[in-house]
This record gives structure tokens, sequence and C-alpha cells, in this order.
């Protein structure tokens, strides 16, 4: 009631009209209702462009975006209470991952995530009654350690991953007319697609010319790598399956980055030093650490004799926790056929 009397979300969802960036580049809808008549939310989370929709769009517009698609599902539910003559108080969520890949950690995003789905559970905690997970990717584990940390026992209660068969275990709550048809139902938009298009926003990647002349990089470091030098940023790593992430800007011109491998008295190179135009739009990326070791992420200046460099940097890891792991019923890899419920 305090958060609601200080944001004031109602008027927010009668005002604020969202960015048309969030409202083309989010891939997620509603698309039919589950057997108890409660509305159905996909969300692709394999499609999300994390990093062209924080680009083009700021924290602000993120979360009165949230605020007015939470108020409108609490209106739509009420009206479907009307209608149907008995409490529907709940919407049943399938998140799809699938097609995410490591880019997907990318630090911004997971924050921004993060931080939008405390915003759900401290403010609208009933609003979501079952969320399903299908297309677990294989590091699915290191995702759970990082949203687990931001999920109340309660919600993580309401979460339940699924296997290879995910269909037929998704049809014991919704009918097959009321499942989307590239999910294993028969369920179509308008003009008849089986991706329901209409419903779920899927247009790829952000356009740039969406993305804002002044991004937010007060999350990175800064330093100024002399003409002809470099700057090395060493990560020791002790567990085999650690995800490394990066992400880096520089003023007005390129750098040349790279990652090499110091086992015992060897050195591999991991990815080759390459010249980035990184001052056109940040640039990020990850890996899967297969070897333990020290790992030397290289910006290098070298091919440059006369100018400094000013560079804008963060870089991390993220270690796989093998108690979160047993908190899932089997490995990711080993999906079968049953259900796998996140236990606490």
């Amino acid at each position: 009631m305090i958060w609601r009397n200080q944001v004031k979300p109602k008027e927010i969802k009668d005002n604020y009209s969202i960015p048309q960036v969030l409202q083309k580049y989010i891939p997620a809808g509603f698309a039919g209702v589950d057997k108890e008549g409660s509305p159905v939310f996909v969300e692709l989370y394999g499609q999300y462009d994390l990093r062209g929709l924080i680009y083009s769009a700021k924290r602000i517009d993120f979360e009165k975006r949230w605020i007015v698609n939470n108020e409108g599902i609490m209106d739509r539910l009420a009206e479907l209470s009307v209608k149907s003559d008995k409490p529907i108080d709940g919407i049943t969520v399938i998140l799809d991952c699938s097609g995410i890949g490591l880019s997907f950690l990318w630090m911004p995003g997971i924050e921004l995530l993060s931080h939008l789905g405390k915003l759900s559970q401290d403010n609208y905690p009933e609003i979501v009654k079952k969320t399903f997970i299908i297309n677990a990717p294989t590091f699915f584990t290191v995702l759970w350690g990082i949203f687990r940390k931001f999920i109340t026992d309660e919600m993580a209660q309401k979460i339940s991953v699924l296997g290879k068969n995910y269909r037929e275990q998704l049809l014991q709550y919704i009918d097959v007319n009321e499942l989307p048809k590239f999910l294993g139902g028969n369920l179509t938009d308008e003009n008849g697609d089986p991706r329901c298009k209409l419903m779920i926003p899927q247009n790829g990647k952000v356009d740039e010319k969406y993305y804002l002349k002044e991004m937010d990089i007060s999350h990175m470091q800064k330093v100024t790598i002399s003409n002809g030098g470099d700057f090395n940023v060493k990560l020791d790593i002790k567990k085999i399956g650690t995800i490394l992430r990066w992400e880096f800007k520089t003023e007005d011109y390129d750098i040349a980055f790279g990652i090499t491998l110091q086992d015992n008295t060897k050195i591999k190179h991991i990815l080759p030093l390459k010249r980035v135009n990184s001052h056109f739009v940040p640039e990020d990326g990850a890996i899967t650490c297969e070897k333990v070791g020290t790992y030397v992420i290289k910006f290098d200046n070298s091919h440059s004799w006369t100018r400094n460099k000013i560079l804008y940097y963060n870089v991390d890891y993220i270690e796989p926790e093998e108690e979160k792991k047993e908190n899932l019923s089997e490995d990711i890899d080993d999906l079968n056929d049953n259900f796998i419920c996140v236990k606490l």
C-alpha cells in the first residue's frame, strides 16, 4: 500500500505512453487461457535483444512499462472474474528459453530483469499462479543461481522446469486449442500464424535507429591506455564451467581485444586479438571456461602509436553453484519427459 501511494501506478497506467521500441521488441504477450480460465502469458527469453533494448530506453521506461502491464493484468483478471462468475486471480506464465545463448548473461540485462522481477514479487506477489520454463539451456543452473537470490521461497515454489516432452505437461494445464501452435497446441493468431506474432512480438534485434545518444556506462570502470600500450585484467578461474563475462566501450577510437589462458607454463589463445569498433556501440560477450587457470583479458593499443585510448570496461565471472544444481531433480543436460521442479 505504501508503494502504491508513493508511485501511483494507476495514474501511470492511464497517462504513460510506452516507447515504441519496448512495444515492438519485447518478445512477450498473452496467448490463450489455461483450463481454469486464467490468461496464459508467453515470454520468449531466447529472442530477447537485451543489449539493444537497454541501449534504446531508460531504466524508468522499463519500470513504467512494467507497471502499465501489471496494472493491465489486474484489470484483465477483474474483468474475467466478472464474465466467468468465478474468481480469476492469477496468470499462467510460459518462459521459452529456445535459442538462448551466453549473450543473455550480459550484466546490465541480468540486473534489469532481476530488478523488474523483484518489483513484481514485492508489489504484485499474487499475480502469477504458475510459471513453466521450457527448452532450458545447459547453463540453466547458472541462470537459476543468479535469479534465485532475488526470488522468495513462495515464488520459487511456483516455478517448474519441464523436460523434453513439455507439451504433454503443458496440456495438463492448458487445453490444446488454447496453447500456441509453436508450443505444441492448435492456437494461431488472426493471420493463422503458428508463431502467434500478433500476440507475441517477435521482431528480432533492435534497430540501431532506436539507440539513445547517451548510453549509461556508470557501472563500468575507466582507464586510459597509452599509445602503443595495453591493459590486462587477470582472473583466476578455479572451477570448470565458470562463465566469464565482459563489456567495454572506448571513446572516439577502436581497441584490440582478446583473451588468453595461462595454464601452468602454457599460454592458450581463447579469443585471438582483434580490433573492435567499440567507440560506436559497447562490445560485450561471454565464454564458458573449459579449463581452470588464469584468464587474461587484454585490451591492446599497440597498433596506435599516436593516440591514447580511453576505455570503459566491466569484467566478471559466475562460478557454477553445485548446490543449485542439486536443487534441480536432475542435470539440465539430461532433461527427460517428466517435470523437473525447482525445489528449495
